[in-house]
C-alpha cells in the first residue's frame, strides 16, 4: 500500500511542477529590458506559485483524507454488531475517496499568478495595451 501513495505523490508533484513553469510574454523592445533580470524573476515567481499551491493542495488533500476516513468509519458504525476493526476498514475504504476529492479539489484551485508577479517586477506583458 506504501508503493501506491508513493505514486500518487510523485503525480501530483509532477503535475505541480508543470503547472509551476509559466513563461509570461513580456515586451522585450523596452528599454530596461534584461534577460538576465528576466529569467531571474521569472524562476522566483514560479517558485512563489510552486510553493504556494503544493501547500494549499497539500492542506485540501489532508482535509479529504479526514471527511473520508470520519465518513467511512461512521457509515459501518451505523451498524450496532460492527466492531473496531469494522469501523477502521470503513475508514479506510473512505480514506480513498477522500483522497480522490481532496486532489480534484487541489487542482481546481490551483491559481497561477506569474503574470501578476512580474509585472510587480517591472516588466511589462505583451499586449499589454494599459502598459503603453
Amino acid at each position: 500500500m506504501l508503493g501506491e501513495w508513493r505514486r500518487v505523490a510523485s503525480a501530483v508533484a509532477a503535475t505541480v511542477l508543470l503547472w509551476g513553469c509559466a513563461t509570461p510574454a513580456v515586451e522585450t523592445d523596452a528599454p530596461d529590458y534584461s534577460t538576465t533580470a528576466y529569467v531571474y524573476d521569472v524562476s522566483l515567481c514560479n517558485a512563489a506559485d510552486l510553493v504556494r499551491n503544493t501547500a494549499e493542495g497539500t492542506v485540501e488533500i489532508a482535509k479529504g483524507v479526514a471527511m473520508g476516513f470520519l465518513y467511512g468509519a461512521a457509515v459501518l458504525a451505523q451498524n450496532p454488531r460492527s466492531d473496531l476493526g469494522v469501523v477502521v476498514a470503513g475508514g479506510v475504504i473512505g480514506t480513498v475517496g477522500g483522497v480522490g476529492y481532496g486532489l480534484y479539489k487541489a487542482v481546481e484551485q490551483v491559481d497561477l499568478s506569474v503574470d501578476a508577479c512580474m509585472e510587480r517586477e517591472g516588466f511589462r506583458l505583451a499586449g499589454d495595451a494599459g502598459a503603453l
